[in-house]
Formats: C-alpha cells, sequence, structure tokens
C-alpha cells in the first residue's frame, strides 16, 4: 500500500520512501497542469475534466480494493452477502422461521463496486432465494448448483398457474424451502397434484389457503424438518423421520387418529402445535402411547377436552416439555381430565414448585411451573356455571404439592368460578391474591365442607396485591379492603386455623402516592405480623426459560399471560404479535401507621373496576 503522504499533491510534502518513475511523471503532469491550466480552451478543459473523472475511478476502485474488507478472500466474503439481505417473509406468515431472503437487497450489494459485482454473480447461494412465480431465467442461472429457496405467494391479478407448475416441476429435485401462500379468506387451486411425485431435498414446507394436497405428500420425505399447514387440504401419510416442528392451523378438520399416525412417524419432533383443526376420530381401538423422546413444547388449542384429551394421552410427555392446553368453547359444565390424561402430564406436574390462576377477560388460565418446564390450562371461565369439584385443581395439576399459590386479576369479571379455592391443594402455605378476590376468600376458605375439612389446613401467610394504577381499574382505599381481610382472618381463627402473616403489597403507583391506613390499626389487632411493601408492577412467580424465552408468535412468553397487553392468536395472515414490557420491582420501606387513631386526612378512594 502507498504511503499516507502520496495522496497527497503538495510539492513541498517529503516523501520518505522512493516513489517509482511514473509515480513522479504522474504527478509532475498534474502540478503543471495546476499551474497552466489558464491557458488551456474551453474544450481542452472539458477534455481533461472527462479524463480527471476516469482518472479517480481507477484511483477510487484502486484504493477501495487496498481496504481490509476487500483482503478477505472470496468465500467468507459471500457468506457475509448471505446475512445482509432481509427476509421475504415474516414469522407473523409461517410461524416458523424461514430462511427466504430479498434477492433485490442482493442486487443493491452488486452495485457497490466491480469486484463485489464479481464475486455476488459467482455466488449461487446468494441467489437461491425464489420470490417471485415470474421469476427470470437469469436468476435460476446464476442459482445453478445450490438448493432453492422458493415463496409462491398467489396474488388476485395471478391467472397464470401454468408458470406456477412449470417452475415447481422443472425445480422440485432441488427446492429446498417451499412456501405457497394464499393471503384470500378462499382457497386457491395450486396446481400442486401431478407432475410432483418426490421432493427428495425439501427441509421446510408452508402453506397456505390451499384446496389442492401436494402430490409427494403421498410419498416419504425423508429430509423434511419444518411443516407448516394453514387453511389447507392434505395431511402427509409417509414417515417424517426429520421433522423437529409441526403447526396445524385450521386446516380442513383431520380426525385425531390421523394426527397421531402422523406423530407416531415423526420421532425427532420438538415443537408440536396444533390450532383448532381436530375432529373426532370414528376410531375407538386403544391408543398406543408414542414415543417423542425429544419434545420440547407441546401447544394445542380446540373446542375442549373430547379433542384434545385423545391426542395428548398418545404421546410421551417429558419433564422438560412444556404444555399449554387451550379450550376454545367452554361447556355448561367442566369436563374434568381423564385419569389417563393426569397420568401423561405427571412427569411435569409432580415437580411444580409455583402455581398461579389468572382471571383475564372470559377466560381462567391455570398455571404450574417447575424449574425446568411447566403447564398452562385455559377455559372459558364463562361457562363455569356450575360448583367446581374439590378435585379441579388436583386432577389439571395431579401430584403437585405447591407451598404458594398466586391469584391474580388482569381484567373481564371480578370473581373467581364457585369451588376453585376450596379445590386448591392441603400444601399451600401462602396465598397472594389481588385484592378484588378477597370477597371470595371468606365463603370459599372459612368454611367447613362436606368432609368436615378446612381448605388449605397450612394456610399461615396472606398477601394482598393493592392496584394504584388509575388506569387499569384502581382497587378500593385500605378502609374499605380492610374490614373483609379482618373478617377472613377471624373465621379462619375460630376454625382453628388462624393465619399468622399479613403483607399488603401496592403496584402501579406511578405519582408515587401513599398507601392511605384508614383500617390498620383494627388489621394490626387481628393478625400476629403485618408488613408493608411496594412493586412498579405486580409481582409473579419465576418462570423457567422455556416458558419466557418467546418464538414467534405461537409461542409467547408466559410472562404476557398475566399482563394486560392482548395476546391475539388470530391465524395468518393476521397474526399480531404481542407487545411484552419488561416487570421492574422495587421495594419501598413502609410508611408509619398512625397507631392512635383510625382516621386520615386523606382522601379515600373507592374506584373499582
Amino acid at each position: 500500500m502507498l504511503p499516507i503522504n502520496y495522496f497527497s499533491l503538495d510539492s513541498d510534502v517529503e516523501d520518505p520512501f522512493a516513489p517509482s518513475a511514473n509515480f513522479k511523471l504522474w504527478k509532475e503532469s498534474l502540478i503543471q497542469m495546476r499551474a497552466y491550466n489558464v491557458h488551456m480552451s474551453f474544450d481542452e478543459l472539458k477534455e481533461i475534466e472527462r479524463e480527471l473523472a476516469k482518472s479517480r475511478s481507477v484511483i477510487l476502485s484502486a484504493l477501495n480494493a487496498m481496504a481490509p474488507l476487500h483482503q478477505l478472500p472470496p468465500e467468507l466474503l459471500t457468506k457475509i452477502f448471505f446475512y445482509v439481505p432481509a427476509p421475504s417473509i415474516g414469522r407473523d406468515t409461517v410461524v416458523w422461521t424461514p430462511n427466504i431472503f430479498r434477492t433485490e437487497d442482493i442486487v443493491k450489494l452488486s452495485a457497490i463496486c466491480q469486484h463485489w459485482r464479481s464475486i455476488i454473480f459467482n455466488a449461487g447461494m446468494l441467489w437461491s432465494s425464489i420470490n417471485h412465480v415470474a421469476t427470470p431465467p437469469r436468476v435460476l442461472q446464476l442459482a445453478r448448483g445450490v438448493r432453492l429457496n422458493c415463496k409462491l405467494r398467489f396474488e388476485p391479478q395471478d391467472r397464470d398457474r401454468m408458470a406456477f407448475r412449470r417452475l415447481l416441476t422443472s425445480n422440485i429435485a432441488r427446492i429446498r424451502e417451499l412456501h405457497v401462500i394464499n393471503p384470500e379468506r378462499l382457497p386457491v387451486n395450486f396446481p400442486l397434484d401431478s407432475d410432483l411425485p418426490a421432493a427428495p431435498e425439501l427441509e421446510v414446507l408452508s402453506i397456505i389457503g390451499s384446496s389442492v394436497a401436494p402430490q409427494f405428500f403421498e410419498s416419504p420425505i425423508p429430509q423434511l424438518r419444518t411443516l407448516f399447514l394453514c387453511r389447507s387440504e392434505g395431511f402427509p401419510v409417509g414417515p417424517l423421520p426429520q421433522l423437529t416442528q409441526l403447526s396445524l392451523c385450521s386446516i380442513c378438520k383431520v380426525e385425531v387418529s390421523q394426527v397421531i399416525d402422523l406423530l407416531s412417524s415423526t420421532p425427532a419432533l420438538q415443537d408440536l402445535h396444533i390450532s383448532k383443526s381436530l375432529k373426532r376420530s370414528d376410531d375407538k381401538d386403544t391408543i398406543s402411547l408414542i414415543p417423542l423422546q425429544h419434545l420440547r413444547r407441546v401447544f394445542i388449542e380446540d373446542a375442549g377436552p373430547h379433542l384434545i384429551t385423545p391426542l395428548i394421552v398418545s404421546i410421551t410427555i417429558q419433564a422438560s416439555t412444556a404444555v399449554r392446553i387451550h379450550y376454545t368453547i367452554g361447556a355448561e359444565s367442566v369436563q374434568m381430565p381423564t385419569l389417563r390424561l393426569s397420568q401423561t402430564l405427571l412427569p411435569v406436574t409432580a415437580q411444580i414448585s409455583d402455581f398461579a390462576i389468572i382471571r383475564r377477560e372470559s377466560s381462567l388460565r391455570l398455571m404450574a411451573v417447575n424449574s425446568i418446564s411447566g403447564v398452562l390450562w385455559e377455559f372459558h371461565a364463562y361457562d363455569m356455571h356450575e360448583p367446581l369439584p374439590t378435585s379441579f385443581v388436583s386432577e389439571h395439576i395431579p401430584g403437585a404439592h405447591p407451598r404458594e399459590v398466586t391469584l391474580v386479576w388482569v381484567n373481564g369479571r371480578p370473581d373467581l368460578p364457585r369451588g376453585l379455592l376450596r379445590s386448591l391443594p392441603d400444601s399451600v402455605e401462602m396465598l397472594s391474591t389481588s385484592a378484588i378476590f378477597l370477597k371470595d376468600f371468606e365463603q370459599e376458605l372459612a368454611v367447613v365442607d362436606g368432609a368436615k375439612r378446612v381448605p388449605c389446613p397450612n394456610l399461615a401467610t396472606l398477601h394482598v396485591f393493592i392496584n394504584h394504577d388509575r388506569r387499569v381499574g384502581r382497587d378500593l382505599a385500605l378502609s374499605k379492603i380492610a374490614p373483609t381481610i379482618i373478617a377472613f382472618l377471624e373465621r379462619r381463627a375460630e376454625l382453628g386455623y388462624p393465619i399468622s402473616n399479613v403483607v399488603l403489597g401496592t403496584y402501579g403507583n406511578r405519582d408515587g402516592e401513599k398507601l392511605k391506613l384508614s383500617g390498620i390499626t383494627a388489621l394490626k389487632r387481628a393478625v400476629e405480623h403485618l408488613d408493608f411493601i411496594s412493586y412498579y408492577n405486580i409481582p409473579f412467580m419465576k418462570l423457567p426459560p422455556i416458558c419466557t424465552s418467546a418464538d414467534g408468535t405461537w409461542w409467547t412468553s408466559w410472562k404476557s399471560i398475566h399482563t394486560r397487553t392482548r395476546t391475539c392468536f388470530e391465524l395468518p395472515p393476521l397474526w399480531q404479535q404481542p407487545k411484552l414490557q419488561p416487570t421492574v420491582v422495587h421495594v419501598e420501606p413502609p410508611p408509619e401507621p398512625d397507631t392512635n387513631s383510625d382516621a386520615t386526612t386523606e382522601s379515600e378512594h373507592s374506584d373499582s373496576d
């Protein structure tokens, strides 16, 4: 590389290195031109200007070639270029992470310089993404020798189905990733049913809105790793030994037995997502257990237990498997899990350390987690008209003996289904609850049931969350909450099961407002220990990484389950990504209570949701 002072044409610069003869000649010529250009004509000056532009281009190209980036080998530059273009399909469309990218970004890279252009036009992997049916033949020529990632999106103006067929039939042997997308609600007759007997290299497949099943579904797809079917016909019948991710969303209803048959041929499956796609099987034969040893996450949502239970009990749930079950349509009376379903979930639930009940809109959610996995049930609570049996929690979370249970109200109805609190396990020692549920405590937890037992006999600590956020359904003032707490404490003491500790926790206090202490003296007399604590947001139990690590929209972080952020599970292309807000907790010292009087000079607040 030339010394840095060679880039200067000033004659008084002393060169530390001996320049070449040509360099001296060029430099002297430029010096003379600057000194005598006043004697040149207009045409001569224009000619010199053109030559200088050409010379400048040559010089800049030479300098560009000397940059450290251009000293990298072409193979490494190709790898760098591969990660530059943006994806051409979002995960809000195809669930799993696609590898297809925007070819126009590669074209822009090729315009940077001749060196980059030469590398890019000789790297087939940079042209492996086919984003349109009418792809120019030149692009397919540039992608020779590499496997293709194809996105074939149907638009109303697309009428040439034969171009679609030609593209697939001529390249199916080297297609690695195929996304057939119809954004309209009505299905489209994609030409997938002929001249496509096999897809030997296919690893990723997404089909949305097709009324025709691919012909290669009838044959083994040995390399398929990711499968997403939405509003489409057809179902693979051959073995899928490499499949790790399966998502079925609103496909034309398939029998549970068909899904079980498919799962039996997917020994490597890690993620299972089924949404509104099942119908009852006519086959009443005994279902054999499918040993899915690598299964990590299961999310199934459908009309009810009659569809979900036969599927869940047919697969092996490992202790490290996180399971989410969502009943989209409720029933007049809640159908309890079968004994076999409870036994299937036992490897996860037997190690449960934390348990929460979340009331949100019309739903009721039971969330139970251990150090590595968890189970989440979701019901339509508006349909729970009958009292729940005392075994409700123990049968949905079998084998669990949690010491702490959290009751969280997010929005919707300010009550819990009858019988839910009575069904809590006897192991519970601490109850943390939103203040809005306190009215249910005396009726549910301070009574003797038909079996002459008091629910939660080991309960010793009551932690009450008081909402101070004016924007989201502020709770009653403490003077209105305290009598309810006192009545519950006194009744438990009468039954011989006193509660010794009460913690009042406030959250959502954005304005720094102090806790109003009216009624605090009477509450202190009713309990041995009374503590105060302040939170920025409502505290929640610790969740394992598998439950907090969001993976697109199909597997959202369970942290968002207990927030007011609406989580939408609409199907493509109308999925909405939830916006998660971090929870920041800080503790403030409790205020000094007025021990002389229950009165307070501050105004009372009686706002309730």
